[in-house]
């Protein structure tokens, strides 16, 4: 064998080398690439009559359950045109049936072209019965299956809403819609579940998906309007306020899972109040179930000034899962604690906290403890044992060799 040939062969070894690299490359983005949302036409698109819907009770709730139920007609002309098929079950469910919006989220064609159905976001409650949480997909067919176009759409729509909000398998399914109507009220569906080819065509649709457990948002927000007191004595507490504005395209959940004021390494805080906060490293959580796209919310929360007199700082950020705090979230406290004209008292323990008990004395009931390193106000002193403030208004004795006077 010559040279030239040894040269092509291992320039061939090198090409495939290369493309071997590449294509692992790819694979692999692929496989921590979030999936796509799917591509929809809007309701401006559509042209739909917004005058005619009421939106007044528009309502959310964290997408659980994917329900897909089938729309027939025997009208041609609307069948042949999806648009016209979906501008005419706006307007008669609207004005003929009495419902506040189209109960449908989604609309899905036999081409695999997705519509918006009721105004909102992803997680806008549908005019449907206690089934807060559900996504409803009506497809537009006669047929008893789903077309192949219309498959592959599904399964998009579903390893979009899976990898978003943590939607398993076993949450889709198939119901048709009963009417309900009220002389007083705005009229609802009842979903009644079925096992006909239909629903087995949508479970095949989605056997092959990718199916996730948990949710799998990138959160991002806007902190403003912080406000509180540069100064705080010891034992008082510290009243901090502020705003969060949601700048993703998603509507934020408060539920099932809450949303967090956290400290910033989610350590806990001898400035947490026991009792108050919601653990000793989260002050507190959103007050609302649901905060939409470009709204804010105001939060408020206090820290308790149990330290040593001084210059202080603290971090927090917004999370709603540990260790993936919020996009731009971060914000710092800073003040500082006096120690006015109060005898004070350090924790100091060998346990690395304290038990405060309702009188003085080992038999006493233990009412709750303290870490180490808080500071409290001495209220009293007997024998071996001293009073301290351990919460507003709240008091118990401590072990007086564990109390460091300051």
């Amino acid at each position: 064998m010559n040279f030239l040939e040894i040269k092509e062969i291992n320039q061939y070894n090198n090409i495939a080398m290369i493309k071997k690299i590449l294509l692992t490359t790819i694979i692999l983005l692929m496989t921590y690439m979030p999936i796509m949302a799917f591509d929809y036409t809007t309701r401006t698109n559509l042209s739909l009559d917004e005058s005619i819907s009421d939106q007044n009770g528009t309502k959310y709730a964290y997408p659980e359950k994917i329900l897909v139920t089938k729309i027939e007609s025997l009208d041609r002309d609307i069948t042949s045109s999806p648009q016209e098929w979906i501008d005419a079950i706006y307007y008669y469910t609207i004005t003929r049936l009495g419902f506040a919006d189209i109960p449908y989220n989604f609309f899905l064609d036999e081409g695999g072209n997705i519509y918006q159905g009721r105004k909102g976001y992803v997680g806008v409650v549908p005019e449907i019965s206690s089934e807060n949480g559900t996504v409803v997909i009506g497809y537009l067919s006669s047929r008893s299956t789903l077309t192949t176009r219309a498959s592959n759409s599904l399964k998009n729509m579903y390893q979009d809403l899976s990898s978003k909000y943590g939607i398993g398998k076993e949450d889709v399914y198939t119901a048709i819609l009963k009417l309900n109507t009220g002389e007083n009220s705005l009229s609802y569906v009842t979903p009644q579940i079925t096992d006909d080819n239909f629903s087995t065509a949508v479970k095949v649709a989605v056997e092959n998906a990718k199916e996730y457990t948990t949710e799998n948002l990138q959160y991002k927000t806007k902190i403003e309007n912080i406000t509180h007191e540069d100064t705080v004595q010891v034992g008082e507490k510290l009243g901090i306020k502020l705003t969060a504005t949601n700048l993703n395209d998603f509507v934020w959940f408060n539920t099932p899972d809450n949303i967090y004021v956290s400290t910033s390494n989610e350590e806990e805080t001898v400035f947490a109040i026991n009792g108050i906060w919601d653990s000793f490293s989260k002050p507190t959580h959103l007050s609302k179930e649901y905060i939409l796209p470009g709204e804010s919310i105001d939060i408020e929360f206090s820290l308790q000034a149990n330290a040593l007199p001084g210059d202080k700082e603290i971090s927090f950020n917004l999370l709603k899962y540990t260790e993936k705090p919020f996009t731009d979230s971060s914000f710092d406290i800073n003040f500082k604690i006096e120690k006015g004209d109060k005898e004070l008292g350090e924790i100091s323990s060998p346990e690395g906290y304290l038990n405060v008990r309702k009188c003085p004395g080992y038999n006493c009931e233990i009412i709750t403890s303290v870490e180490n390193g808080q500071v409290f106000i001495i209220k009293d002193t007997q024998d071996a044992w001293k009073k301290i403030e351990y919460e507003d208004g709240q008091e118990g004795w401590v072990f007086i060799r564990y109390i460091k006077s300051l």
